[in-house]
């Protein structure tokens, strides 16, 4: 089910930008949302990030041998990246607004510089939402079968929040910059 949202999300991107997928291949927002979902991992997880890959392709195949302390550290890893590709995702809009900002004089460098706003901030949404929340998601299934029903509840209230800001702020800017036309 979660790989027919995705594919039916991307069929969406991709009708709504007439089928050129070289509309999202930017590498600068790429990097940066992706090197900030890397960081946060890495924080989260320190000395025993490289456990999770495998850790994590087990929660989603479904594999029963995995330890409980495991699928913390994961959920925590995943709440951590979630957090942080976020960020990466507001940190690139606000380098594209800068130089937009800097560049108002030269027309020529503004749609660049929206693009790696915009798409930043987009790639940040598919990275934590598309993938990242549904392997957290998934992993806090398999703690609550092996601890009795007995999670803590997760932060997915405070991170709608975040994506709402974020869509609100788009549009915002959005607005403002045509109205400037």
């Amino acid at each position: 089910m979660r790989v027919l949202g995705v594919l039916i999300t991307f069929t969406l991107l991709l009708t709504a930008t007439n089928f050129d997928p070289a509309f999202f291949l930017d590498v600068r927002p790429w990097a940066i949302v992706i090197s900030a979902s890397i960081l946060g991992f890495i924080a989260a997880a320190g000395k025993r990030s490289l456990q999770l890959g495998p850790l994590w392709v087990k929660a989603l195949v479904g594999t029963p041998t995995i330890s409980m302390e495991h699928i913390i550290l994961g959920i925590s890893a995943c709440q951590t990246a979630i957090r942080t590709s976020i960020a990466g995702g507001f940190s690139a809009a606000i380098i594209g607004f800068i130089q937009m900002l800097t560049n108002l004089d030269d027309p020529a460098e503004i749609g660049p510089a929206i693009s790696l706003a915009m798409l930043g901030m987009l790639y940040s949404i598919i990275l934590s939402y598309l993938i990242l929340l549904p392997l957290q998601t998934s992993l806090e299934k398999r703690l609550a079968e092996t601890s009795d029903g007995t999670i803590s509840p997760n932060d997915t209230p405070l991170d709608l929040l975040v994506l709402a800001g974020g869509i609100i702020v788009s549009v915002v800017t959005y607005a403002v910059l045509m109205a400037s036309f």
